[in-house]
């Protein structure tokens, strides 16, 4: 103890001593493609001192070829570590990679401002560096803590030791794979449990019976993960952490699970209500976001059973790929055997869409395409969006206290959205379907009240759907 003792002051008096800093500004991006793939090991050594982290970050078993570095966006005062001629030779005037040598292990040093010392429940995410191109198979980490303060550090690996020594508090984590955070809780929060998958951290005993239960879920990570009892959330997806606000058995499994499954995708350009649906469908856990509720109650109305199981083998053959709104609609539009943009729609709009087959054929008014147009097929019916169609037409469009109006110089409709009649010149006349209606939160208009109401003559064939002004001498009188 006496020699990490030695360690902290020495390590201090050294980063005091003026090494060679180097200054940057944000997350290095300076990555090089034509790197080859490499595996290393590494050992970090952390000291609290004031309002910082004091970092001594040591790289094992860098192979001979330039090496990019990305620091933390936290990070300042990046530099080498002079303990030896040879203990970060390599690394380049900029400080963002190690160049090419024989030197297989490389230290650096670099400090984490920390403004309000340590708080209660501080979570610090991707503090430390990384080499983007390798793979960490195995990380030690070594935090040391003065003034004997109260509390637990946290990295998600396993924690192999703890004590204290003439007021400073020494705390050893080890186990195999990559370390992104460091999470400190003070008071008498602490590891309760640990099993070769996880560890328990709660500011209350954890029994055998509950750590028995959790072991019977079967959960397996690809990294040893820490089980935290605090009001907390992770913001990566390469975290170790598991925050719950209660340990319980209910929600241990349904937010293990949750993590477990998220591992399995790459999601992209996915909102979190989407990522939950996912999750739900592969674990069979709970929804609890409003908008997956309302997805999910949408696909059991609208697919028969058939189209429900296809579905949802899809969505299981989705594991280790890529997952996005426009790829969900993919497969949705595949089990329909009609296009669909549904979970992209949902995506970007406040206002939740229902099912909507939608025509591929280009939809031309007056001779002219209009690209935002599209039959759909709604509750048996085909509609199109009326502003950008009516405008066209010749009409002024827009929606109003009492419904949706139309006008131009000879006449004016008022339709309402919730009752069954239109008003023409004034004139109301009764109804027994709605010639607009409102879908997802924008206005359309019937196809069959569109030719009665508009005077057009509706075209379909093979690749185009042709609306198009009837003359004002060919018309039939009403």
């Amino acid at each position: 103890m006496k020699k990490i003792a030695v360690f902290v002051f020495g390590l201090s008096l050294l980063v005091i001593a003026g090494l060679a800093f180097f200054q940057y500004q944000g997350f290095s991006e300076n990555v090089d493609a034509g790197t080859a793939p490499f595996s290393y090991t590494q050992e970090i050594e952390v000291i609290y001192s004031e309002q910082a982290l004091q970092i001594r970050h040591t790289f094992n078993d860098l192979p001979n070829q330039p090496i990019p570095i990305a620091w933390s966006m936290q990070a300042n005062e990046m530099a080498c570590y002079v303990e030896a001629t040879t203990s970060c030779d390599r690394l380049a005037n900029d400080a963002y990679s190690f160049l090419a040598g024989e030197t297989s292990a490389q230290t650096v040093v670099y400090n984490v401002p920390l403004a309000n010392g340590l708080p209660n429940q501080l979570l610090l995410e991707q503090i430390f560096a990384q080499l983007p191109n390798g793979t960490a198979t195995n990380s030690v980490v070594h935090v040391s803590t003065a003034n004997a303060k109260k509390g637990q550090w946290v990295t998600g690996l396993p924690l192999t030791s703890s004590s204290t020594l003439e007021g400073i508090t020494y705390t050893m984590f080890s186990g195999a794979g990559n370390v992104y955070d460091l999470y400190w809780q003070a008071g008498d929060f602490a590891l309760k449990a640990s099993n070769e998958e996880l560890s328990v951290y709660s500011a209350y005993n954890v029994t055998d019976k509950f750590m028995q239960e959790v072991e019977r879920m079967a959960f397996s990570f690809n990294d040893h993960v820490a089980l935290i009892q605090a009001n907390q959330t992770t913001t990566h997806e390469n975290s170790r952490f598991i925050f719950l606000p209660m340990l319980n058995l209910a929600s241990v499994k349904e937010q293990i699970v949750a993590t477990q499954v998220a591992e399995m995708f790459t999601f992209v350009d996915t909102p979190a209500w989407l990522q939950q649906l996912l999750i739900a469908e592969i674990g069979e856990t709970a929804i609890t976001e409003a908008r997956a509720q309302q997805v999910i109650e949408a696909l059991q109305a609208y697919l028969s059973k058939s189209q429900q199981q296809s579905f949802s083998d899809r969505l299981q053959a989705l594991k280790g790929k890529e997952v996005s709104p426009l790829i969900l609609d993919d497969i949705l539009s595949d089990v329909l055997g009609a296009k669909t943009t549904f979970f992209t729609r949902n995506a970007t709009s406040e206002t939740f869409f229902p099912i909507v087959e939608e025509d591929t054929r280009g939809v031309y008014v007056n001779e002219v395409r209009i690209d935002e147009l599209a039959a759909i097929l709604y509750n048996d019916r085909v509609y199109y969006a009326a502003q950008p169609l009516l405008t066209e037409l010749g009409y002024e469009a827009s929606a109003g206290t009492n419904g949706y109006y139309v006008n131009n110089h000879e006449v004016s409709y008022r339709f309402p959205i919730t009752q069954l009649f239109y008003v023409y010149n004034e004139r109301r006349y009764d109804t027994k379907s709605r010639p607009v209606d409102k879908i997802g939160g924008q206005y359309y208009i019937e196809e069959a009240w569109l030719v009665r109401l508009f005077d057009v003559d509706l075209r379909k064939k093979d690749r185009v759907i042709e609306i198009t002004t009837i003359p004002v001498e060919t018309r039939v009188a009403e």
